[in-house]
């Protein structure tokens, strides 16, 4: 039986999560832990013998709404559960982010977008549409680098089948490579894996079966 291999990473943790604001679109630089926890990343890869054709970001609950504003802040402005909806449901949206917005130039202008005209960026990040531009990506190029047998990394719920109940509890830990073993249908066959030393494999597999306990 063909199988293929998908491995994926959420990015190390940022300076914008280090100052506990809300993080999407906008690309925050790494904090130093997060650097820290790139090149551990990358060294679990090695030492499992991955390498890479090409990468593909992840889609995981971590697009969420790009304002520059810090958590406490909004949760005690319009409350911790509109807070969570926005934060990690699959088709509510945040507030988009206003043309006044200290931000808003810097992501409508962004020089990795030059084809873009300044009104086509989305002036909010949700998961919705998040997966809206990514899976036809995923259909069109990502697929067919797999069955070449090419290796690209990343995406979550398209692959779990998770409910749009099931995604607001996802909580994968950052900088940690999660490796998928697909089917000839690009459908999982194994539990996901986690690669890295021995403490940073037991956390991970530790906040997997906590979210899964308070599912039931």
């Amino acid at each position: 039986m063909a199988t293929y291999k998908l491995v994926l990473i959420w990015h190390g943790k940022s300076m914008w999560k280090l100052e506990n604001r809300f993080r999407g679109w906008y690309d925050a630089d790494l904090s130093l832990a997060g650097h820290k926890e790139a090149k551990c990343g990358g060294q679990a890869l090695q030492d499992a013998g991955y390498g890479f054709d090409m990468c593909f970001t992840s889609v995981q609950k971590t697009a969420i709404q790009n304002l520059s504003v810090n958590k406490a802040e909004t949760a005690a402005k319009h409350g911790e559960a509109q807070v969570k909806i926005w934060k990690c449901s699959y088709d509510v949206a945040p507030p988009p982010v206003e043309p006044d917005h200290p931000f808003y130039s810097n992501i409508s202008k962004d020089h990795r977008y030059p084809d873009l005209t300044e009104d086509q960026p989305p002036s909010f990040e949700g998961l919705k549409n998040t997966i809206a531009r990514a899976l036809p990506f995923w259909n069109e190029e990502i697929v067919l680098q797999i069955k070449e047998g090419k290796w690209p990394s990343g995406i979550v719920k398209h692959l779990e089948g998770l409910s749009e109940e099931a995604i607001m509890e996802l909580n994968l830990l950052t900088g940690i490579p999660i490796v998928y073993v697909l089917d000839k249908n690009l459908k999982p066959i194994k539990p996901m894996q986690f690669l890295g030393d021995k403490e940073t494999v037991h956390k991970a597999m530790e906040a997997v079966a906590a979210q899964a306990k308070a599912k039931k």
